[in-house]
């Protein structure tokens, strides 16, 4: 049975054999699956053994990338990728406890947004009375730091947007 490490090192070893890559293209992939763009910015958040072949594979931080482009969705299916490979907030290694915690916090803020945008919020205007910004949120007159219903508060106006905080994730929708 072949030794994952030292699978491990020898791509590392190839890799940093090979000089800088000139092009800003992904390489050519041998397998022929293309690498996907901003590939090189996932950040490595586990490592799995896949015993079906015997390899180690890393399981990259697509999470924060999907996270950027808003793609909440895919920020859950990744975090259900690893969510069996990550253990809990629990583990002994602060450093693995942090990047955990970062994981979870992550995956629950996408739920969290996501759940937000179904609620029916209409920002219809933010105008300023007296000094102060109001938002004209669902046909009423909201100031900051009003709550909009039971889990929503207004947390700040802003001439173009209107920041709300939900279940402890701070959002920020801009006026139509």
């Amino acid at each position: 049975m072949q030794n994952p490490t030292i699978a491990v090192v020898a791509l590392v070893a190839g890799l940093t054999g090979s000089g800088p890559v000139q092009s800003s293209e992904p390489p050519p992939a041998p397998n022929g699956i293309e690498f996907p763009q901003g590939y090189q910015d996932w950040r490595v958040i586990g490592v799995s053994h896949r015993t079906d072949n015997n390899t180690l594979r890393i399981i990259l931080g697509k999470m924060e990338h999907f996270f950027k482009k808003g793609d909440l969705t895919q920020v859950v299916s990744q975090f259900e990728v690893v969510a069996n490979q990550i253990g809990t907030s629990d583990t002994e290694d602060a450093e693995t406890k942090s990047l955990v915690l970062e994981i979870y916090n992550l995956k629950n803020q996408a739920m969290v947004i996501t759940e937000f945008s179904k609620r029916s919020i209409k920002i219809s205007g933010i105008v300023s009375l007296e000094g102060s910004p109001v938002a004209i949120i669902n046909g009423r007159v909201f100031e900051r730091g009003q709550m909009l219903d039971e889990e929503v508060k207004i947390q700040d106006i802003r001439p173009e947007e209107v920041e709300f905080i939900f279940r402890d994730v701070r959002i920020i929708r801009r006026w139509e």
